[in-house]
């Protein structure tokens, strides 16, 4: 064959063979075949591409992340989205702030793409905190964290730049102590942590500050998944041919080394690696049938198990990963999943709700996802009797109205089934999803006096996309019906740092049923007051008071981290009182004032107020 004395010595070299006889046409490649640009894994038709280029001219800043004014913490600014400049060497990316630059290779482990002036949470992130203590409570972050704010602060701590965590006890001890986490633990931990939540644009961004770091495994397949997932083929094959150059016995790099072959067309280098994955019985999982269906023989009968590869190759082949697929990926990857054009409507508007409820994916998508079902003309007529009727499903009965409350021109119409919308998405407990969905048609609706009884919803939409002046708008032109001011009131208070009068409290809490008057109105004391008292009178040990005092001895990162350990992955619903208190109060004596806002705001709607 090519002189070998057996079959397995041919089967131990051949990914060699393979590697080596890849790198010229890789080369070739760079002009041309894969490298004729991104196969994009997420595929939106015209209309949702035209809503995200809107979003990201509607953020006003271009390329660059909010500018810090003086005196202010850099995580006090109402997070937004906004697309980077193209580059020469990536795909681009929506991280908020990503500013890409080059490392030596002695590069601070604690460096992000986030700048402290640029979307990053300061340099004092992990001020008065050791680097075991952050690596600890970091290997415990949730991946499914259910409040949008808690969300973003999450994202944007895995990417800001601050000065690195101490190596070693902050107190003198009597004894040597050696840290049990280095530097690296730290970056390999920030970059796991962001592909568990589903965030591979800001993974990608982190891990090009590094990419001079080839010898660690674990950061090597986290880059190239990353890469795959945002469909950038030929930066991923890349580096994933430089790995199986370090392991060529690598299963892994051995798959995306056939992957990269078939996406470029090249069938005989692709048919020899799955010739040699059978030989040596790694291929019994449907992988073949996955290749073999880019090279336009047959089509998959077999879906393989959970992994970015599968996944990306069956995105580029227009397949729908089953729900035990979906099931097997990470709990945080609703929103990798939403932007997914293979799947049917049925099972994607869903996924899509919860993730856009999360803050897993921008409420754009969502909508964009709403206008694609067609209805019967009937229900398209008299959208809220249909829904009425009860025999659409959830996900339909909120796209007949979300399409009826956008195709209508009449203020007075759109209002009444925008509210109709909002209406349907609490009752089927969505309501934080239905908030932030319906606040770009909310911007149609100029306030007026005429609109008063509308204003509850609207302000709401507003106030849960940290728009507090344009709620302001609404609640302020109420006049004629004063008494419909008062279900906003919490939200002022929240939004202007105003205290829970208890005079004001008890109008407010008289406009509701007799039977919450007593629990919303201390769940509303509550969250208003905690602003102004970071101590809260807590007494008890435990992760709670670890919160409380991590909080005021002003260590903003570990404090973070103590809330979305405790809290992150529960449905602010499920939360009592002094949880939800605590974690404001927390985010607020840390300097993340305008996120314990937006969570403030996110518990009461998520309650009912």
């Amino acid at each position: 064959m090519i002189g070998y004395r057996n079959r397995a010595a041919f089967l131990a070299a051949a990914p060699l063979i393979l590697l080596f006889a890849g790198l010229p046409r890789a080369e070739a490649q760079s002009q041309g075949s894969v490298g004729s640009g991104p196969i994009k894994l997420f595929q939106f038709d015209a209309p949702a591409a035209a809503v995200d280029d809107a979003a990201a001219g509607a953020a006003g800043t271009g390329s660059l992340a909010p500018t810090v004014p003086q005196g202010q913490r850099s995580a006090d600014i109402a997070p937004s989205r906004v697309m980077l400049p193209e580059r020469t060497t990536a795909p681009r990316s929506d991280v908020e702030g990503i500013e890409v630059r080059e490392l030596d290779n002695q590069g601070n482990a604690a460096t992000g793409p986030l700048t402290p002036t640029r979307g990053g949470l300061g340099l004092d992130l992990w001020a008065g905190t050791t680097a075991d203590r952050v690596a600890d409570l970091m290997g415990s972050l949730p991946s499914d964290i259910r409040s949008p704010a808690l969300r973003e602060l999450a994202r944007r701590m895995l990417l800001s730049s601050a000065e690195p965590p101490s190596l070693l006890p902050l107190q003198a001890s009597a004894e040597p102590q050696t840290p049990a986490a280095s530097p690296d633990d730290l970056l390999r931990l920030r970059a796991e942590r962001l592909y568990a939540m589903g965030e591979f644009e800001g993974l990608n961004a982190l891990l090009e500050l590094f990419s001079d770091r080839r010898d660690d495994q674990a950061l090597r397949r986290l880059r190239v998944d990353g890469l795959l997932l945002a469909g950038d083929w030929e930066a991923a094959c890349r580096p994933a041919l430089n790995a199986l150059a370090r392991a060529p016995q690598e299963s892994y790099w051995q798959r995306v080394k056939i992957a990269c072959d078939a996406v470029a067309g090249d069938d005989t280098r692709a048919h020899l690696g799955l010739d040699l994955l059978r030989e040596s019985g790694a291929d019994d999982d449907g992988f073949a049938d996955l290749i073999n269906a880019l090279l336009g023989v047959g089509v998959p009968t077999a879906e393989p198990p959970f992994s970015a590869l599968n996944l990306a190759t069956m995105a580029k082949l227009g397949v729908a990963p089953s729900p035990a697929f979906r099931a097997a990926a990470p709990s945080g990857w609703d929103g990798v999943f939403a932007r997914l054009g293979a799947l049917p409507l049925e099972e994607r508007v869903p996924i899509a709700e919860r993730a856009v409820g999360s803050g897993a994916l921008a409420a754009e998508r969502l909508a964009a996802l709403y206008v694609q079902p067609i209805f019967d003309p009937i229900d398209v007529d008299d959208p809220v009797a249909a829904v009425a009727r009860g025999d659409l499903a959830q996900w339909q009965a909120h796209a007949l109205l979300y399409q009826a409350a956008k195709r209508q021109t009449l203020p007075l119409l759109r209002a009444q089934l925008l509210t109709a919308y909002v209406e349907q998405m609490a009752s089927d407990g969505a309501i934080l999803a239905g908030l932030r969905t319906a606040r770009a048609e909310a911007d149609a609706i100029t306030p007026s006096p005429g609109l008063s009884w509308a204003a509850p919803t609207l302000a709401r939409t507003y106030y849960l996309s940290g728009d507090a002046a344009q709620a302001e708008a609404w609640r302020l032109n109420q006049q004629e019906t004063a008494r419909l001011v008062t279900p906003l009131w919490p939200y002022l208070q929240i939004f202007t740092g105003g205290r829970a009068d208890p005079a004001m409290l008890n109008v407010w809490a008289q406009s509701l049923p007799p039977s919450i008057q007593g629990q919303q109105a201390v769940l509303v004391e509550s969250i208003v007051n905690a602003f102004h008292d970071p101590s809260l009178g807590l007494q008890a040990e435990g992760p709670r008071r670890e919160i409380q005092q991590a909080a005021l001895a002003g260590r903003p990162g570990e404090t973070l981290l103590l809330i979305l350990r405790e809290f992150g992955a529960r449905d602010l619903v499920s939360l009592d009182v002094p949880a939800l208190a605590l974690s404001v109060a927390a985010l607020h004596q840390v300097g993340y004032t305008q996120q314990a806002r937006m969570l403030a705001a996110e518990a009461l709607a998520a309650s009912g107020v």
